[in-house]
């Protein structure tokens, strides 16, 4: 039953350094402004610029180097489904042995992996597509600000 322990510790310090290579790719660093941080993820997860240029500059690095840009859906999902067939194989063998604790624990575990793999693919499309619409917009020469007034999935620049 050590198994899942050993996976769920590969799982955490592989995220954690994919985290940590974000961050830096991004130029984020211990100068940057938390509130300047929390802006540019804001940006990311609207799909559209913010008045502020810094927290844009960011949010594109943030972009250019998110995930969704660097790790294919597809394996995304796969690791997920991985993890759920690891999960739910452990709440059978639980549920054999006949203890009821792990089997809770596993099953916690089993269903949090199945609703990730559910939604991981369409959550990390949607990633993507913010992020390749806010790079496509650092790129322009002008400036990159929302227009007053503006609604829907569309950004806009002045």
């Amino acid at each position: 039953m050590a198994l899942p322990g050993v996976g769920g510790a590969a799982m955490g310090a592989l995220f954690a350094d994919k985290v940590r290579r974000t961050s830096a790719d991004a130029g984020v660093g211990p100068e940057t402004e938390p509130a300047r941080l929390r802006a540019a993820k804001r940006v990311l997860q609207r799909g559209e610029p913010t008045d502020d240029a810094e927290a844009n500059r960011l949010a594109v690095g943030l972009a250019r180097s998110s995930p969704e840009v660097s790790v294919s859906p597809k394996f995304t999902v796969t690791v997920f489904v991985c993890g759920a067939v690891l999960q739910w194989s452990q709440v059978v063998v639980a549920v054999a042995v006949g203890h009821a604790g792990r089997t809770i624990l596993f099953g916690v575990f089993a269903v949090f992996c199945t609703v990730l793999a559910a939604t991981a693919y369409p959550l990390h499309k949607r990633g993507l597509r913010r992020s390749e619409r806010i790079s496509a917009l650092l790129d322009q020469d002008e400036p990159v600000t929302p227009a007053a007034g503006d609604a829907g999935d569309r950004p806009h620049h002045h």
